[in-house]
């Protein structure tokens, strides 16, 4: 029987573009929405290389304070281009159903038009539409990536290579991006055309819109979060955040500090000195690939006896815990001084610091505590109380073991392996800092449980920032925490009565989406809720089980968006070797991108089938609170 839809969509769309309708709504001519629009997709996406070659060799990373901004900006207008040529040459083969390429391009300023610091100058969304619908069904992903590293490695060509993983030997395609979040972003391309040709001309499509959306500078200063806080219509009602593991129903808070100490206005000129030491410069949230220290002397026989000594010392020191796995060290004579040099091993994510510690190394934590201790016997400075601050503090540990003030956990991040972490990533002595002139710069990245944030816990029913349990936002516990610590670092470990003194400062930020070291809250779903509920069900379609609900350390794009879930497009919570996510030598495992697309692809195909069965319509709780945090940004 002919329905009023199908009626409208015979005499609107055969008037308007000349194409006729099925007088069965289900099947269209062309195709029949019946068959398997995920059949062939991973090896559609398997034989879809060259395109994610072209994606990877495009440099998207972003250097400190915005440098090369005119340089990502031209990789990002490169990539647009290639999603425009695969657009239009795939609507050539459709008859009615065509993809849409879209672009959100906005100055990241206040209200006054001043710009927002810790921002991109511009935030930037593309987006690709299939369908007519007032119900969005999103697929979201990012298109930058960290900095590459310098270990010798090719990260912008993307090459294929079999190695050992769970215990088998795998393919794996080794790129900057391949697997964050590039190869997902390609893998979602190739699944809305398998969705798009299977409902050609059907008018399913009418009842829901289907998205891709790219964000930009996700591993910076999140543009998607922006685009929905200015455009809260827009909000997908229903969207899989493509990048982490399959599937996250909660994610830590995350919060970034800055200590500082201001430099000394000249060096030593007697004894032993640590004259510098720095790692290479990056973002907080990735472990660094090297630390490298400049040891000075007033006379070359100190030097001399120094270098002869120092490796074995090294060697032999005894760290914190007998178990620690010390990074590898290397010593090299440069004139008048002495250069040490660690290397990372493992995993470099910062929301994995406990994955790092297991099994790598952390190059500036192995350097640090090693030379606090080698400080005792050397002439003091604004470096060495740096270093015997973090010693102090956190030693090798990740879990802030060493204090009360620093644990916490959780009954949805549950100790002992799932708890607050930090991770010390990052120091710079050059003083050239923007914001901490003259200053010796410490970045470390915590992921943080519930117990310290506020004073709200999640109540077991809402979803998303556990904020939202309360009247007005709270922040994280940290600002009392570190000043409380500081105080009690500086009368268990003084300084010497004489000579300059070196007070540890340190910065929180307490406004919320106002760039990548803004802290921002816990983050929690329920394992039986309705946006875990359905893409599970896709999961389970696939792989024959509900999908695994785990709370991770990650900070995505779905946080404090409740219809928003994280998941893929890798199988397991295993960050470093041979995937080594943020790290020297990226690598996606071509079976588990490939599986992912598949459940993304069945995710989606359901959502269609599914159309007229669901509520259209923006989560109010979502757009409220993106509403308000508006009014904190500014």
């Amino acid at each position: 029987m002919m329905t009023k839809k199908t009626l409208g969509c015979a005499s609107i769309i055969a008037l308007m573009v000349g194409v006729a309708c099925s007088s069965n709504d289900d099947n269209p001519p062309s195709n029949n929405p019946g068959t398997d629009a995920c059949s062939t997709i991973e090896n559609d996406v398997k034989n879809d290389f060259d395109t994610l070659a072209k994606f990877v060799a495009i440099e998207t990373y972003r250097t400190e304070n915005w440098a090369n901004e005119d340089k990502v900006t031209e990789g990002m207008e490169k990539i647009y281009a290639e999603m425009k040529k695969q657009v239009d040459e795939f609507n050539a083969g459709q008859k009615t159903s065509k993809l849409n390429l879209t672009r959100w391009d906005q100055a990241s300023v206040d209200e006054n038009g001043k710009p927002l610091s810790g921002e991109p100058p511009t935030w930037r969304v593309f987006k690709i539409s299939l369908g007519s619908g007032a119900r969005r069904v999103a697929i979201a992903t990012h298109l930058d990536t960290v900095a590459p590293g310098d270990a010798g490695w090719q990260p912008f060509t993307l090459q294929k290579k079999t190695v050992e993983y769970n215990g088998k030997q795998e393919e794996f395609w080794l790129g900057r991006g391949s697997i964050d979040d590039k190869g997902p972003a390609v893998a979602t391309l190739q699944v809305i055309k398998n969705i798009a040709k299977k409902y050609d001309g059907s008018s399913l499509l009418n009842d829901v819109t289907v998205e891709l959306i790219f964000d930009t500078s996700e591993e910076t200063a999140m543009s998607m979060p922006n685009y929905f806080r200015l455009n809260p219509t827009q909000e997908p009602n229903l969207a899989v955040i493509f990048d982490a593991s399959w599937c996250v129903r909660a994610e830590k808070g995350v919060e970034r500090p800055v200590f500082h100490i201001k430099k000394d206005a000249a060096k030593p000129t007697k004894g032993v000195w640590i004259d510098s030491l720095q790692t290479p410069a990056g973002p907080a949230n990735q472990i660094a690939d090297t630390a490298t220290a400049i040891i000075k002397a007033e006379d070359a026989a100190k030097l001399d006896a120094l270098q002869a000594a120092i490796k074995g010392e090294y060697d032999a020191y005894a760290f914190d815990d007998a178990g620690y796995r010390r990074a590898q060290l290397t010593v090299t004579r440069e004139g008048n001084s002495l250069k040490l040099v660690t290397a990372v091993a493992g995993a470099q994510h910062g929301s994995k610091p406990e994955e790092n510690r297991a099994d790598g190394a952390n190059p500036l934590v192995s350097l640090a505590n090693f030379l606090a201790y080698k400080s005792e016997v050397f002439t003091k400075n604004d470096i060495s109380r740096m270093l015997q601050f973090m010693k102090w503090t956190w030693g090798t540990k990740v879990f802030g073991e060493g204090h009360t003030s620093l644990q916490a956990s959780d009954e949805v991040f549950q100790a002992p392996n799932n708890g607050t972490t930090y991770a010390v990533t990052r120091l710079d002595d050059s003083g050239t800092d923007s914001v901490y002139k003259d200053s010796l710069v410490l970045k470390i990245d915590i992921r943080y449980a519930q117990d310290h944030h506020g004073s709200a816990k999640w109540n077991g029913q809402t979803e998303g920032f556990i904020d939202q349990m309360q009247d007005k936002p709270s922040f994280s516990k940290f600002k009392g925490v570190f000043g409380d610590l500081i105080k009690e670092f500086e009368t268990k470990e003084p300084e010497p009565a004489s000579g300059p003194k070196h007070p540890v400062n340190f910065t929180v930020k307490e406004t919320r989406f106002s760039g990548p070291e803004s802290p921002v809250p816990p983050d929690v779903r329920k394992p039986d809720g309705p946006t875990f509920s359905r893409i599970s069900n896709a999961y389970k379609e696939v792989m024959g089980q509900p999908c695994p609900a785990i709370a991770i350390g990650g900070g995505t794009d779905a946080k404090n968006h409740p219809n928003f879930l994280a998941a893929g497009a890798l199988f397991g919570q295993k960050f470093g070797p041979p995937i080594n996510f943020h790290g020297l030598s990226e690598g996606a495992p071509v079976s588990e991108l490939t599986k992912s697309a598949k459940i993304i692809c069945q995710f989606l195909d359901d959502e269609v089938k599914n159309g007229s069965k669901q509520e259209a319509g923006v989560s109010t709780s979502a757009a409220s609170m993106w509403t308000k945090a508006d009014h904190e940004l500014h």
